[in-house]
Parts: structure tokens; sequence; C-alpha cells
């Protein structure tokens, strides 16, 4: 069976967009229980201010 994949952007910063890793995290959530399929999540960070931690649920692509 195929897999769907699903690319995401994420910012975490306390200047600019300090719920950045709430609303992510939401996201994650959400999509697990709607998605009635296999799927790959790839997360892409754009230069948060903390790195993104590692986690089996998605793949991290870092931009500085």
């Amino acid at each position: 069976m195929s897999k769907i994949g699903f690319v995401v952007t994420n910012h975490q910063s306390q200047k600019l967009r300090p719920q950045g890793r709430e609303l992510l995290y939401a996201f994650i959530e959400s999509l697990e229980k709607s998605c009635k399929h296999p799927f790959e999540l790839y997360v892409v960070d754009n230069g948060s201010e903390e790195p993104l931690e590692k986690n089996e649920k998605y793949h991290i692509i870092e931009i500085e």
C-alpha cells in the first residue's frame, strides 16, 4: 500500500510566534485522527529559536 506525504512549515520564537509548537502539535493530533491512510509527515522548521525535538511521528527539515 502506498503512503501519502504531508509537508507542514513551523516556526517558534518568542517575538514572532510563541505558540508555534502548540499549533504544530495540534495539527499533528488532528491529522492522526482524521487521515485514514498511511502517511509520512515532513515538518519544515523555519529558523525556530529552539530546535524541534526528534520524534518518530515526523521527519524534520531545518532551515536556518
